[in-house]
């Protein structure tokens, strides 16, 4: 689906989100309005290619850490026969989760990095269409969605952010409850993957829900099939924070149909707005 907007860009300088940098992030000296075409199925290509690049970032980075021996481990710590202070050096058993720990945070945080101008994203393009929808031709309007808003909306914080989508543009925003969860999770691996009671999101556990495949049995003459379902992993108050590995991308699956449902949420309201417009393959 292709979105034509005619927005100013006489003297822009601020950087915007990542669906609106080729068009606006340049300054302009004289008096300009061209008009900006946003392509809904480039910008589900933009943030799907991003969602699986932390995939296969928790394929190659835990994945290889699980295949490490004690041996392997030890071969490379000596690789450049010095260490900085070889008392303190930590058996494999100790570093091993605590590497995992770190990794996992990291591939969390990047995970988020990707959803927050997401969510941007959706809000500027809901507004433009509602803007564009209502017949408007005041520029400071769109200014307003693209400047002041937009700061407004990044203030806020990422649970806060879906519920004003909701709130402010009816958009519907299914697949959202692990947020909250991981949020917590990221909390308790940020201090080194012991739950506390801070962390908990049921009575005093935390849960973090997991979506996995399901295979169904297979019917006679039929071939096997699956289906996405949530499993809660239940953390104790003191326990450490430790996944399989398969749970480990059951995680970032997550991120995955979230991102999917958002996206088909936002052409549907988009479609919604400007049923005239033209919808051409990218």
């Amino acid at each position: 689906m292709l979105l034509d907007f005619p927005l100013p860009v006489c003297g822009t300088t601020r950087s915007v989100a990542a669906l609106f940098l080729p068009f606006m992030s340049e300054t302009t000296s004289a008096p300009a309005e061209q008009s900006v075409q946003i392509n809904l199925r480039d910008m589900a290509n933009r943030y799907m290619t991003a969602i699986q690049r932390v995939f296969d970032l928790a394929s190659a980075s835990i994945g290889s850490l699980r295949c490490q021996t004690e041996k392997d481990y030890e071969d490379f710590s000596r690789q450049a026969r010095f260490m900085p202070a070889p008392d303190a050096h930590q058996a494999f058993d100790r570093i091993r989760p605590a590497t995992e720990s770190w990794l996992l945070r990291l591939l969390l945080n990047e995970a988020f990095s990707t959803i927050v101008p997401l969510l941007e994203d959706c809000r500027s393009v809901v507004a433009l269409a509602q803007w564009k929808s209502s017949g408007s031709t005041d520029q400071k309007e769109v200014q307003k969605i693209l400047g002041e808003d937009r700061h407004a909306f990044l203030r806020i914080g990422l649970v806060e952010k879906l519920q004003h989508l909701r709130d402010k543009f009816n958009l519907n925003i299914p697949n959202d409850t692990f947020v909250a969860p991981y949020i917590k999770l990221n909390q308790c691996l940020t201090r080194g993957g012991t739950v506390a009671e801070a962390d908990a999101t049921e009575g005093k556990d935390l849960v973090v829900p997991l979506l996995v495949v399901q295979i169904d049995p297979q019917q006679a003459g039929q071939n096997a099939g699956g289906r996405l379902v949530t499993v809660p992993k239940r953390f104790a108050v003191g326990q450490n924070v430790d996944f399989r590995k398969e749970e480990v991308l059951n995680v970032f699956a997550a991120f995955s149909i979230f991102t999917t449902g958002l996206l088909g949420s936002l052409q549907s309201k988009v479609q919604e707005l400007l049923p005239n417009e033209v919808g051409n393959p990218g």
